[in-house]
Order: C-alpha cells, then sequence, then structure tokens
C-alpha cells in the first residue's frame, strides 16, 4: 500500500519499486490493454470477468495492508477475474503456514523432505510436544530474512523457541500485556493471550553449510549460493552470496525445475538445500519477493536443447518479469484451444 510494485535492487543494500510505467509498456507492446489501479481504488461496480490481475503485495504492523489487499483480491476472483498468481500464492506470501499446507499438494515426494507441523498457539505445541521432531525448526508464519527462526535441541529449547516463535507483539506493547495482565489477574479475570500467533515446526536438515536462492521468471533461472550467518545454520539473510558452477549447481538446477513445473505461475523463488545426497525445498513464495539474486547476478541459466546454458549478460528487472507474464499468458491461451 506504500505505491510500490515488488522491489529491485539497484545496488546491494539499496531497493526499489519495479517501474510499473515500464511492465505497462512492455504488456501493451504484448498485445496487452493495461489498466493500473491501486488496491483502494478498484471500481467495484465494474466487471472484472475474465481479466488477468497482476498485483503484488506489502507488509506493515499487523499485517493491516495485506489483510485489506486479501480482501480485495478474493472479491476479485469471486467476480471471474484471473489472478496472476492464483490467490493461494498470495495467502502464502510470508504466511509460512498456508505455504507449508500448499506443500502438501505437490504430488512428488522428493519436494517433501521437510516435513512440517503448522500449530495455532503454544498451548497447542506444548500439548503434542514428545510427537515433534529432535532437532527441530521452529518457524514464525510471517517473517523474512531469517526472523522468527529457531533451532531447537531439546525440550526446554524447544519449549523456548514455540513461545518465541508464537508471541503475538514484541516490545512494548507485549510489556503493556504482561502489564496488563497483572491487573486482570488481580481482578480474578483471564489473561490476555500473548502466544497465540501460528507457526510451523519442521525437522532439520543437518550438516549443511549454506542454501541456494533460486529465481525463476519463465524459462530464466537466476542463482546464488548463500553461505549461512557466522555460527548459525541459517543461511537467508546473511547476506553471504558465492557464484559457483559445479555438478551441484545443476542438481540443484534440475530440482528446480522440477519443482517449478508443479507451481502454476510465472514466477518463483525457492531457497533449496543440498546436502551432497539430494535436493531440499526450504521454502518458496511466488509473489513480492526479492529480486537481490538477479539484480547482482551478471548471468543466468536456460535449458537449450535440454542442457542448462549460463548466459553471460545483466538484464532489466522489468523485461524478465513481464517476459515471464506473456510466456505464462500464452501457454495458457493456447492450452484452451486443445
Amino acid at each position: 500500500m506504500r505505491g510500490w510494485f515488488w522491489k529491485t535492487y539497484p545496488t546491494p543494500t539499496q531497493t526499489q519499486s519495479l517501474d510499473v510505467r515500464q511492465i505497462s509498456a512492455s504488456l501493451e507492446k504484448g498485445g496487452y490493454e493495461v489498466e493500473l489501479a491501486q488496491f483502494d481504488r478498484f471500481d467495484l461496480s465494474k466487471s472484472y470477468r475474465d481479466y488477468y490481475v497482476l498485483y503484488g503485495s506489502s507488509e506493515d504492523y499487523l499485517g493491516s495492508s495485506k489483510s485489506f489487499m486479501e480482501d480485495i483480491l478474493l472479491w476479485l476472483e469471486l467476480h471471474g477475474a484471473i489472478l496472476i498468481p492464483h490467490y493461494k500464492y498470495f495467502r502464502a506470501h510470508h504466511n509460512k503456514v498456508m505455504m507449508e499446507l500448499l506443500r502438501l499438494d505437490f504430488s512428488a515426494a522428493e519436494f517433501k523432505t521437510i516435513q512440517s507441523r503448522v500449530l495455532p498457539s503454544a498451548r497447542s505445541g506444548q500439548e503434542i510436544l514428545a510427537e515433534l521432531p529432535r532437532p527441530a525448526v521452529i518457524k514464525s508464519a510471517s517473517g523474512a530474512g531469517s526472523t522468527g527462526v529457531y533451532l531447537a535441541r531439546n525440550q526446554q529449547e524447544m519449549i523456548s523457541a514455540i513461545h518465541k516463535a508464537s508471541r503475538q507483539v514484541f516490545g512494548f506493547p507485549y510489556l503493556w500485556i504482561r502489564l496488563n495482565n497483572v491487573i486482570q489477574f488481580l481482578k480474578r479475570k483471564a489473561p490476555q493471550v500473548v502466544n497465540n500467533s501460528k507457526y510451523v515446526v519442521q525437522n532439520l536438515i543437518p550438516g549443511l553449510a549454506g542454501d541456494y536462492k533460486v529465481l525463476i521468471f519463465g524459462q530464466r533461472y537466476f542463482v546464488l549460493y548463500r553461505l549461512n550467518r557466522e555460527n548459525d545454520f541459517r543461511a537467508s539473510g546473511s547476506g553471504r552470496f558465492v557464484d559457483r558452477e559445479d555438478s551441484e549447481l545443476f542438481q540443484v538446477l534440475d530440482f528446480a525445475q522440477r519443482c517449478f513445473r508443479e507451481i502454476d505461475s510465472p514466477f518463483v523463488s525457492m531457497d533449496i538445500a543440498y546436502n551432497g545426497q539430494q535436493a531440499h525445498l526450504i521454502e518458496f513464495q511466488c509473489v513480492s519477493f526479492g529480486f537481490k539474486a538477479m539484480s547482482l547476478s551478471d548471468h543466468h541459466y536456460q535449458t537449450i536443447l535440454g542442457k542448462w546454458q549460463r548466459i553471460n549478460k545483466r538484464v532489466i528487472p522489468e523485461e524478465i518479469f513481464c517476459d515471464a507474464v506473456m510466456d505464462y499468458l500464452s501457454a495458457k491461451e493456447s492450452a484452451k484451444t486443445l
């Protein structure tokens, strides 16, 4: 709701919105009529049946803006609009619970080597504590860059991590609620619950030194290897990118391509780990993910005649974005005529 449409990285430390004028011009050049609209300015008296709606997402404190977007997008879909990507992927944006539920629908077992329990509160996790894996990775439903992600090796660490991951508020609001609960106790009233946010508990893939950030836009694959943070099990948010090209990379690309075929979207961001024997899908997103692996790369990969080829050139994010959208729509239109 801040007026941005996705985001790119002109420098390693600076972010900016994709240029919607350039995107509009590219789509119009491809033969599409384009109408720009903000979420709070849709004409709800108009029919949007069979309209393609290409959208982004946003976050703010407690998710109010995203909640409003959710209402509008669901209304559009209920009235016949075709969302790009599907509404379910919007629900999964910064929502690891929904993302893990969508993982269950993947047909291939190779994308389910990470198994998850989705839970609504700290209390629900404590009730099934004995059933949860050790060691485990506990993740808050929202958050990026490894925020809200904890490692638990034993029961004590599990309880602590669950309380952190399920906490609804932090800082002053948390302290205020704790103080208010003292007053509630003195009045013999029920306390306010502060550990009532949904979260995910997963099995740990041990021995990883990092993971691969893979961005897929249609036929183009952008890949950067990320080393873990110092003395940490997490790679996301480390900023320690490495450009590597070896047999492992091509196995990761093959894995990413198979996973992309499971996901009906023109673009996707994946975090993929490789433990020396097989690849593991850590997370995926289809809406408003960062373009750093694209913006900071001077090359990408494509399959040509069944083999991966490295294409050594920098790209313009808006053009790659539009190419992926138009390829996707062209495939959809072709499928209708079969």
